[in-house]
Order: C-alpha cells, then sequence, then structure tokens
C-alpha cells in the first residue's frame, strides 16, 4: 500500500470515528500529535470535539507537557492535562518485568474515565505500525480497553509519521523519542525504596556526579547507577544525576531520593 493509500484509509477511519465526540492519548510525541491533527481535522467538519488528554507523570520528562500543550494547539483541539504519579500503582511499585502493561492499563483506564464522564464512548492513541513488531507490552492494555490505534490499523510506520507531520507542519515532526524513564532501570526491586523511586525529571541537562559526565554520548555512567541506566542519556534530555554514595539509586537535583 502506497503512502497515498495510507493516507486516504486514515482520512475515512477518522471521519468516520469523529462522527462522535472522541478523546485521545497526547503524549507529546509526533505519533499522537498527529493523531491529534487529524481527529481535528475531521472533528471540525464534522462539528464533534476532540479532548487531547496528557498525563503529567514522574516517569516522562518535563519538555513532553510543554509539547503536548503544542500538539493541541497545532491540532486545535481541547486539552486535558492529568497529574499521575506511576509510582503510587500498588501494582507496580516492586518494578515487576509487566511493568510497562500495568502502568499503561492504569493510565489508560484514568483516560477512559476522563471520557466517560463527558459521554465519550470513542478512544485513540498512536501506536505506530513499527511498534506492532517490537516488544510492547503496554499494547495489551490498549488492546483490552477497546483503545483504537488508526495509525497502525492504517499500517503507518514511524518514518511515514514523521514526513506525514512535516506535510501537516506539525512542530514536533522531528522531535526525538522520549522513552519512559522507567526503562533505563532493571526491573525488580523492594518497594518504594527501590530504583524507580529515585527517577528524577529536571527540565534540562544536569551534571553526574558519579564520575565523568558522557554527555548523551550512549556511554553507561560509572558512577554506580543501576545496570542499563545512562547518565545524560540523550533520548531523555540529559535529566538524571547518580551519586556513587546511594548504591544503585539515581537521585535527584538536591540529592534527595524518591519522591517527586
Amino acid at each position: 500500500m502506497t503512502l497515498e493509500e495510507k493516507k486516504q484509509q486514515l482520512a475515512a477511519l477518522m471521519d468516520e470515528y469523529t462522527k462522535q465526540d472522541v478523546c485521545l492519548a497526547l503524549s507529546g510525541g509526533v505519533d499522537s500529535a498527529l493523531l491529534a491533527w487529524w481527529a481535528g481535522k475531521y472533528a471540525a467538519k464534522n462539528q464533534r470535539k476532540v479532548y487531547g488528554v496528557t498525563f503529567d507523570t514522574v516517569l516522562h520528562p518535563a519538555a513532553d507537557l510543554e509539547a503536548a500543550r503544542q500538539s493541541a494547539r497545532d491540532a486545535g483541539i481541547l486539552h486535558k492535562v492529568i497529574t499521575v504519579n506511576e509510582l503510587e500503582f500498588a501494582e507496580i511499585a516492586d518494578n515487576p518485568r509487566n511493568r510497562c502493561y500495568l502502568c499503561k492499563k492504569g493510565l489508560f483506564e484514568q483516560l477512559i474515565r476522563f471520557g466517560k464522564e463527558r459521554g465519550i464512548s470513542t478512544f485513540l492513541e498512536g501506536t505506530n505500525q513499527d511498534d506492532l513488531s517490537v516488544y510492547r507490552p503496554g499494547l495489551q492494555a490498549v488492546r483490552e480497553l477497546g483503545v483504537h490505534s488508526p495509525l497502525a490499523q492504517c499500517q503507518i510506520t514511524k518514518a511515514e509519521v514523521r514526513q506525514l507531520a512535516r506535510e501537516a507542519g506539525i512542530q514536533v515532526a522531528s522531535r526525538p523519542s522520549a522513552p519512559c524513564m522507567a526503562t533505563r532501570l532493571p526491573y525488580g526491586g523492594s518497594g518504594r525504596g527501590s530504583a524507580p523511586t529515585g527517577i528524577s525529571r529536571g527540565a534540562g541537562p544536569l551534571p553526574c556526579t558519579g564520575g565523568q559526565n558522557r554527555g548523551g554520548t550512549g556511554k553507561a555512567c560509572p558512577g554506580g547507577t543501576a545496570e542499563g541506566f545512562y547518565c545524560s542519556d540523550s533520548e531523555v534530555a540529559g535529566i538524571f544525576l547518580c551519586d556513587p554514595g546511594s548504591g544503585r539509586i539515581p537521585v535527584r537535583k538536591h540529592g534527595h531520593p524518591g519522591g517527586r
């Protein structure tokens, strides 16, 4: 299927979905931004409302929130921010292997609750075709909750998402992916005092206190962080600090482990 054919399929799908008010997950990334743009276009045609819901969380960079706000403005849709501390979800306090499924389910249950309070029964999210071929345990929750993934339904790949976003003039078209910070830490732990609760989400690059700052080079920080954890990882804008005196737990800007 050509990209033009995929666009036609997406247009027809979004026209159908927006025959009624819809609610979509707006993360600040390019996938959901493109989805919001198409939803806004056809909701205006059908004289319906689109709510873009962004979760302001402890496990995603603070810059995601402003990117989501910009995407909502670009799309001309309503924007709702819900503040969530995923680390308060009892199921993921110990950082289990199915944390992504449990976290996504908890977040999207709130998305659905928000929509149903407004009489909405159609929910959308931005999974693309490429996401279906990699390990994405959160997709199980998406399917279980009946949330639609129009980009994947139309077999639109990540590269095609970016191309369509550029064509639409979406400002986050070239924004790098910003994965959940919990993916930087190994599975397992001992509850709220374990590594996941030490995640920081400062607004910009911070120095590494546990050794040489590798500055987004993708090299593991030698300063006592958890296995697989990167200081100044370019994907998350270098927002972590590590402290060799704290064992394996990353700490916040002011040196206090845990909390928000």
